[in-house]
């Protein structure tokens, strides 16, 4: 994910992890309201036949409404914890591996195909390892973002003991299945889309620099999108199993029986709730990720030239 110019600086993977953790940051601030918003629409169930969120603009003014601004950044310190960490480690990952696998295999260098391919693997590696690490705070992200006006836990602290209490260290890994058969293709679709969708940008320019930035905005965008329309689905059922536990909110024996009983209850359209926010989120959080995570790598070589200049 190199650039242009800049490519004879190499940059190690403590600096891969500062750019990662650098873009989760201010990716999760831009999205985090479209995230709880989601949360919201792939949780809610049927009240007297009818759905208590719908339409993003009415939703976001009904829960300002009943729970006051603040309301749609619930969640915000974890989920920020889960952003930093999420992208430190996976950028990282994606960088040594696809470094490591360019290196025995060269001659995919020349090759799209290939390239496209490992992009796929190294993403998706990146993913798994990233989950792993970071499921737990996802857990406790999601529970504090499912509570309503009624709060069931007080504060961070009273969250985790709370949650350790239900079932242990278990509790916090809730809804894994569903969400590493999710996270290996998400995250390596996102990497493919991206290189796939910058290798057209720039055949198709008149220069490979032209409007670079821009470039990296739109590609990691689209990727984002193509990403998510693909696995909602596993999405909506992963959010289902993480707060079960949590008042009001049914139970489920499985990733299976969840997918089942959500079919058989309210309709295969369910797995799509909340789509429109996902997409919406999706699409620019993934466009401010490559994006910022891109400009913070020239950033960090331009500071390595200087440094060498002068020394």
């Amino acid at each position: 994910m190199g650039v242009k110019g800049h490519e004879e600086v190499k940059l190690r993977p403590i600096h891969f992890t500062v750019a990662g953790a650098t873009s989760g940051v201010i990716a999760r601030v831009v999205g985090q309201p479209l995230d709880v918003l989601k949360i919201r629409f792939q949780l809610q169930t049927l009240q007297d036949g009818k759905l208590p969120y719908v339409g993003i603009y009415k939703s976001a003014k009904t829960i300002v409404k009943q729970e006051g601004l603040s309301a749609l950044w619930k969640g915000h310190v974890p989920a920020q914890i889960l952003s930093v960490l999420f992208g430190a480690i996976q950028f990282t990952t994606y960088e040594t591996s696809y470094t490591y696998i360019n290196k025995i295999f060269p001659q995919c260098a020349h090759n799209n195909r290939l390239k496209t391919g490992i992009e796929f693997v190294c993403g998706g590696m990146a993913g798994i390892g990233s989950t792993l690490a970071c499921q737990p705070v996802d857990v406790l992200r999601t529970r504090l973002v499912a509570q309503k006006k009624s709060t069931v836990y007080r504060g961070l602290f009273h969250a985790i003991t709370s949650m350790f209490k239900e079932n242990g260290i278990r509790t916090f890994y809730k809804g894994i299945v569903p969400t590493l058969c999710m996270i290996f293709p998400n995250t390596g679709l996102h990497f493919a889309f991206y290189g796939t969708f910058k290798r057209a940008w720039i055949f198709f320019s008149v220069n490979d620099t032209e409007n670079k930035r821009l470039m990296r905005l739109t590609c990691g965008g689209l990727s984002g999108l193509c990403s998510k329309l693909m696995l909602l689905p596993l999405d909506v059922v992963k959010k289902r199993l993480q707060v079960q536990g949590l008042t009001g909110y049914a139970e489920y024996s499985g990733m299976v029986h969840c997918f089942r009983t959500v079919v058989q209850l309210e309709g295969i359209v369910a797995l799509y709730r909340g789509a429109s926010p996902s997409v919406w989120k999706a699409t620019i959080v993934s466009g401010v990720t490559f994006f910022t995570y891109e400009q913070t790598c020239d950033i960090i070589r331009w500071y390595e030239i200087k440094k060498k200049s002068f020394s």
